[in-house]
């Protein structure tokens, strides 16, 4: 691993074989990451360059120019945390505070490492779509087989998607989810962990 500002770095291979195939979606309002600020404007690019975030989007609709966004990476901006585990953030979808990103993994624990690290900065982290090294799919937790949960997770999970936390658009945000159930963001974020990794595993077939 090498070191830039104190945060250790995952190396980058040459010959770096890649397995997972994911899409990631989680909120960026209480981050520092420049997509946060880009409010009803269309984002016409993303990128890491260095230590930077930038974001390009169109200025307005009556204003032919674009306006460019550049942010520092720091600890609370999503794309350091990908950066960290040596993942390319790929913008998918940009609604509002929600942010969809395909990113590529070589395995389970690499994904489990990213997403644990990315609910330490962001709110809101749920995996959208994964695709397994056999073709296998995770693409919709509510077509999946909730009996493999415990009763706390199925109700949980349940709830949330019947306030349409997994449609996409998101009918519901995560904070608002939270205080429907009465329970604590960490405590909700905890529970959709738990019962979205059983999911995929099951999903995936492994």
């Amino acid at each position: 691993m090498s070191s830039q500002g104190g945060t250790e770095i995952a190396p980058a291979n040459r010959d770096d074989r890649r397995d997972l195939r994911a899409e990631i979606r989680f909120d960026v309002n209480r981050s520092d990451c420049p997509l946060a600020a880009t409010g009803d404007e269309d984002v016409l690019t993303h990128q890491i360059i260095e230590d930077v975030c930038y974001v390009v989007s169109d200025a307005a609709d009556d204003d032919p120019s674009v306006r460019q966004t550049g942010t520092v990476m720091d600890g609370c901006c999503p794309c350091s945390i990908f950066r960290h585990h040596g993942c390319v953030p790929v913008l998918t979808s940009v609604d509002g505070d929600t942010v969809v990103v395909t990113t590529y993994l070589s395995d389970r624990a690499s994904l489990r490492s990213l997403v644990d690290e990315l609910r330490t900065v962001v709110d809101g982290v749920s995996l959208r779509r994964l695709t397994g090294p056999t073709g296998g799919e995770f693409s919709d937790v509510r077509s999946a087989n909730l009996s493999l949960l415990s009763e706390i997770e199925r109700e949980t999970l349940t709830r949330a998607i019947e306030a349409g936390y997994y449609d996409d658009p998101r009918r519901i945000e995560f904070g608002t989810l939270a205080q429907r159930l009465d329970v604590s963001k960490p405590t909700l974020s905890q529970r959709l962990r738990s019962a979205e990794s059983k999911l995929l595993l099951d999903l995936l077939g492994e």
